[in-house]
């Protein structure tokens, strides 16, 4: 399905009809549809939405500047658009950024956010010897953009024990990914400490968080900056990729922390009354 906002064509899927709205938003250079795994588990009991990004999968390109505000807006104009309510955001890596974004537009109608593999070094900048290495990296996404995409991805996103078929996907989805969106992405990825940081000081919620632990999450920033307060889950892996390597093992830790959300999101009073 298509629905125009925000100036360009959105696409997405929406499965299930429940009271509840689960919106996924996938990562960098994905698309909905590494949602899929999700979508089928959980569209019994919500209403399930999965979106292309601007610039993703078979989403409009008429963009020139790629930005998580405007991604932001791009969802925002979604949950406008369908009449979404009780809306619980869930994003990817990058998604999760966008799902701050949405959430800062939407503060009435989203209920919750969770973060799958994002916001390990919440809200703090680069130190200046990465700082140039990332110069470097987006140089040479100039030059070379299909190798240089591969690399990133193989370097920081998947490992030495990660399942070849899923490598073989991430570096195919990585090397064809619009070369505009992708640089734009990245460029704004690499910059976006202090506003990620500003959005996690003015979010009205608390941020749930599901972390893989191929590598580490540092817990000291999310401590000072969410301000709502955190709660930090782990599962395993060996991959920034949970959804399409550990599926069942996302769902279920998803699964609990969206039962979390609900419940807080229903009054002291009812609740107490509806255990009688």
């Amino acid at each position: 399905m298509k629905i125009q906002t925000n100036n360009v064509v959105i696409d997405y899927l929406k499965a299930g009809d429940g009271d509840i709205t689960l919106l996924f938003i996938h990562g960098s250079f994905l698309s909905k549809h590494y949602w899929r795994e999700q979508v089928e588990y959980f569209k019994s009991s919500y209403t399930v939405i999965a979106v292309d990004l601007a610039g993703h999968g078979h989403s409009g390109r008429d963009r020139k500047q790629w930005t998580m505000q405007s991604y932001g807006k791009d969802i925002s104009g979604i949950i406008d658009s369908l009449h979404l309510k009780n809306v619980i955001l869930i994003g990817h890596s990058m998604g999760a950024d966008v799902a701050l974004e949405t959430a800062a537009l939407q503060p009435g109608t989203v209920k919750g956010i969770i973060a799958v593999e994002a916001l390990k070094n919440a809200g703090t900048e680069m130190p200046v010897a990465i700082q140039a290495q990332i110069n470097t990296v987006l140089e040479n996404l100039q030059i070379n953009f299909a190798d240089t995409t591969e690399a990133y991805a193989r370097q920081g996103l998947l490992t030495a024990d990660t399942d070849p078929k899923i490598v073989h996907t991430i570096v195919h989805a990585y090397r064809n990914a619009y070369k505009p969106m992708a640089v734009g992405t990245m460029t704004e990825i690499f910059h976006y400490a202090l506003r990620e940081r500003e959005l996690l000081q003015s979010l009205s919620q608390r941020v749930y968080i599901i972390n893989v632990d191929y590598t580490p999450t540092n817990e000291e920033p999310l401590k000072y900056y969410a301000k709502s307060g955190y709660e930090l889950h782990f599962i395993h892996g060996t991959s920034h990729f949970p959804m399409i390597e550990e599926s069942q093992v996302l769902n279920e830790a998803l699964e609990k922390v969206i039962d979390k959300i609900t419940e807080d999101a229903v009054p002291e009073q009812f609740r107490l009354y509806s255990r009688i």
